[in-house]
């Protein structure tokens, strides 16, 4: 090895650790309980001659012995809270022209249980299922032309 190369290996070796201790000062360790969240978001188009019929938003636990805890937000304002196994709440009337922005959030218990959030309406049908962790966390963004 000549005194070029030592000098190269030196230099490296000087940058590969002042880059290590600059990115150990960012590193963070992930909070587990975050880790077990699905997001689902889906997007809608409809007219606001549609919205003259009901579109009724369900959302509901696959076990009869399940319970729901949560809420419903339309444009960042809660609308009705996830009870029981089971909620349904129509839509239309609050609907507003352009983008509406449907928040679902909460838990389900036993984890073991599946939930369903769905979307009926004229010529509208929309379902997200997801299963086996205990959180919801779905957005529906429904346009309004």
């Amino acid at each position: 090895m000549n005194f070029k190369q030592i000098l190269t290996a030196i230099c490296y070796s000087g940058v590969l650790a002042i880059s290590m201790y600059i990115g150990v000062q960012n590193w963070a360790l992930a909070d587990p309980t975050q880790l077990n969240v699905t997001t689902q978001t889906t997007i809608i188009n409809l007219s606001s001659d549609e919205l003259k019929e009901s579109y009724l938003l369900k959302i509901s636990i696959s076990r009869h012995n399940s319970q729901l805890t949560g809420n419903i937000k339309l444009n960042g304002m809660i609308i009705t809270n996830l009870t029981d196994n089971s909620t349904q709440i129509n839509l239309s009337p609050l609907l507003n022209k352009g983008k509406n922005t449907i928040d679902i959030s909460g838990n389900y218990t036993p984890i073991t249980s599946a939930f369903k959030v769905e979307l009926i309406g004229v010529n509208t049908q929309v379902t997200q299922e997801n299963t086996g962790n205990g959180n919801i966390e779905n957005t529906l963004i429904v346009y309004v032309e």
